[in-house]
């Protein structure tokens, strides 16, 4: 097989660039009976970590640090072997979920700037094929990380393709539920963990309102909403 091209090679590239060597591999070295779909900044690594795999992707011989969606491994893996595996990801509050990945990047843009920009710097995300790595936004002005939650999670006709849809606020009753399913023993490790103000206290009305208007498809079907400043908490 063919080395691959590294990882700065798949920036802002669609995944049909990749060569045909990986539909291969995708069918013969995914040996785990389960399916972990990464959305960045849900606590994956602290999953992904304690489930003992990077990413499916690592194992199609993928860079760990890409982010793939349901849809795009199913295509790649085969719908049946797809399905004959466990399929889960972890979601998180849209809000807070912007604020972990602004102090994630250390992005040195100010956070009211930050989320003023997200509606024309998103990648469109309408792309099946795209494949975001989260070590650099996708091209420079367009960045994959601020995608929607559901496209990770949906086929073309916006159903949800995944067996379990778990919440970064409940990560321990989470991981519970996955050693039941599987009949495992897998803990919940305490990486990249942080202590920071709630996340209420980053926005302003209009910026708290951006978020609800770029996000409100995934805010109403998961039920979130924009809840009043707490005490400190930590997050992942």
């Amino acid at each position: 097989m063919e080395e691959h091209q590294g990882i700065q090679g798949y920036v802002g590239q669609s995944a049909k660039s990749i060569s045909k060597e990986y539909h291969r591999v995708s069918l013969t070295c995914a040996p785990k009976p389960f399916v972990f779909i990464h959305i960045p900044k849900t606590a994956g690594v602290s999953i992904s970590t304690a489930i003992g795999a990077a990413s499916i992707a690592t194992e199609m011989g993928l860079p760990a640090e890409q982010h793939t969606s349901a849809r795009w491994l199913r295509d790649r893996m085969g719908k049946e072997l797809y399905e004959s595996k466990f399929s889960f990801s972890i979601v998180r509050n849209s809000w807070d979920r912007m604020v972990s990945l602004w102090k994630f990047r250390r992005d040195p843009t100010a956070f009211d700037t930050f989320i003023r920009n997200i509606p024309t710097n998103m990648y469109p995300y309408d792309d099946p094929n795209y494949i975001i790595d989260i070590r650099y936004r996708n091209t420079p002005t367009q960045d994959g990380m601020t995608v929607p939650q559901l496209h990770f999670l949906t086929d073309e006709q916006g159903n949800t393709i995944v067996n379990k849809i778990y919440r970064f606020e409940h990560l321990q009753e989470a991981m519970v539920s996955i050693n039941e399913r599987l009949g495992t023993n897998y803990k919940l490790p305490h990486l990249n963990k942080s202590k920071r103000d709630h996340y209420s206290i980053y926005y302003d009305n209009e910026t708290r309102d951006i978020v609800a208007e770029v996000y409100q498809e995934e805010i109403e079907f998961f039920g979130y909403t924009f809840e009043a400043d707490k005490e400190v908490e930590i997050t992942f």
